[in-house]
């Protein structure tokens, strides 16, 4: 017990200056989660639900970041050209904030025509998420200094923790008070408009901590050519093999999770305080499981580890898209969380392995070009999906299957069940590919 005591005693206090940096960083986290929570996910939706908006033009908007992630590419490149960016950077987080919670918040009470609004909020969060990936790529290259090595396995484990605990705790408040507003729509939209508010400032302080420590000289690094970016990891038989998951995965999950919050709540009836609680449970999964999913890639593999934890997950996304608003209240309770609490214990091992993901057969060589392609990859995957989930919406309104004694309107429990059948395709071709997708003996 001395033992964890004093190697938390040296990645966190405040008498070494790198220590006390690292304390300044958890709090920004911290808030960096409390942040997302209230100002996205089903706070977000449903603030757009209070103007009316229909499920596929909530999927519009969420296309914006995607297509921003593509410029990743760019950012260490521009910001080789400032040698101290403290400034630049602040300004750049601060910008994020201003455009995707402050404007955002704003604009529909100026904005009366339904597309121009899309448009308008498009291009808030367009420019917000380019000012965010600089500030981002900057702040990394920075803050990676006061994390050697040596403590990092520490750090990055209390962070998981601080980073879902204490804010879900906040989300759990805001669910309770959102749920007694269900009533009074005017009032319940007031009030998201108060939390994005205060998440705002949140925002203001998260500057302001993320700009405190003193900064490093960063590392004189030859930004690749966008034609390396593409030709070499193309070259590279396994790594693009792998390249096939990451994309399936991206796909499955971004062509129904935008408009599961919708469903959700607007079609099944659940509460706020429901759907955050199912959440905030999450981190919980972590002390116990953790262990078995790193036994599970040592003895097997990343990847067949990853097709385990989707053996689990797919067959309850289908038993999920059959989840229906006229189940009696405590049935519809015991089906969501015998169907979620599984998934929270597989999705502890598959987080951490789609996290690796982009390493795997990545040659030691050109890894700035690998790692670009992988996001390349990554945000193409989410649009893709993004896209067909988007369009499947609008055109399935009118769809009505009557299925084991009811009748599901509409397209989303379909998509659900789609993002169940493409994980099961995952499995397969992972399992199919056997070693052909593992990396070789002499590069591990």
């Amino acid at each position: 017990m001395q033992l964890k005591k004093s190697t938390m005693g040296q990645v966190f206090n405040f008498k070494d200056p790198d220590a006390r940096t690292r304390c300044l960083l958890l709090l920004s986290v911290a808030l960096e989660a409390m942040i997302n929570y209230i100002t996205t996910g089903i706070f977000w939706t449903e603030f757009l639900r209070g103007y009316h908006m229909e499920p596929e033009e909530i999927g519009i908007l969420a296309f914006s970041p995607f297509i921003a992630g593509l410029f990743v590419i760019f950012a260490p490149a521009l910001l080789t050209h400032f040698k101290k960016r403290r400034f630049v950077l602040g300004f750049c987080k601060l910008m994020y904030y201003v455009c995707s919670i402050f404007a955002l918040t704003l604009l529909p009470r100026f904005v009366s025509n339904a597309t121009v609004l899309i448009i308008c909020m498009s291009v808030l969060q367009f420019i917000a998420y380019i000012f965010n990936i600089i500030a981002v790529s900057g702040y990394a290259a920075w803050h990676v200094k006061f994390l050697p090595e040596s403590i990092r396995a520490q750090y990055m484990t209390f962070n998981q923790f601080a980073a879902a605990l204490l804010p879900g705790i906040l989300v759990l408040v805001a669910a309770v008070f959102a749920d007694r507003l269900a009533a009074m729509p005017a009032d319940q939209l007031k009030f998201l408009e108060y939390v994005r508010h205060f998440g705002f400032i949140l925002g203001v302080v998260d500057v302001i901590l993320l700009s405190l420590p003193r900064e490093v000289d960063y590392p004189v690094i030859r930004t690749p050519k966008f034609r390396d970016i593409i030709t070499i990891p193309l070259s590279n038989k396994k790594y693009m093999l792998c390249m096939v998951v990451v994309f399936a995965w991206q796909f499955s999950l971004y062509c129904h999770n935008t408009f599961l919050q919708v469903y959700l709540m607007d079609t099944i009836g659940i509460t706020y305080f429901l759907y955050c609680f199912i959440i905030f449970v999450y981190p919980f999964f972590f002390p116990f499981s953790m262990k078995f999913w790193q036994k599970r890639i040592q003895k097997t593999s990343w990847l067949r580890a990853l097709a385990f934890a989707l053996m689990i997950e797919s067959p309850l996304q289908l038993l999920y898209a059959l989840i229906r608003p006229d189940l009696a209240p405590w049935l519809l309770v015991t089906m969501l969380l015998a169907i979620r609490l599984p998934q929270h214990f597989a999705g502890v091992g598959r987080n951490s392995i789609v996290a690796n993901m982009q390493y795997i057969n990545m040659p030691e060589a050109n890894r700035t070009c690998y790692t670009s392609f992988y996001q390349i990859v990554f945000n193409i995957g989410a649009a893709a999906g993004l896209l067909f989930g988007t369009i499947f919406v609008a055109l399935s309104k009118n769809f009505a299957v009557p299925l084991l004694g009811y009748t599901y309107r509409g397209g989303i429990p379909w998509l659900i069940a789609l993002s169940g059948i493409i994980q099961l395709g995952i499995v397969a071709y992972i399992l199919l590919m056997g070693k052909r997708l593992e990396p070789d003996p002499e590069s591990i």
